[in-house]
């Protein structure tokens, strides 16, 4: 997995950003990411519907 510096050197390179909207061409991409993410998470407390 790589040590701790190495793991925080990849880190430092993210970027997060809150957005209140999104273009409506990524719409449907996202919500495929959303659900796969949904699929493969150990918990989670609801599903959006589309």
């Amino acid at each position: 997995m790589g040590s701790i510096a190495q793991r925080m050197r990849k880190a430092s390179a993210l970027r997060i950003e809150e957005r209140n909207a999104y273009p409506k061409e990524y719409a449907e991409r996202l919500y495929k990411l959303y659900l796969e993410t949904f699929d493969h998470a150990g918990m989670a407390f609801e599903k959006w519907a589309q």
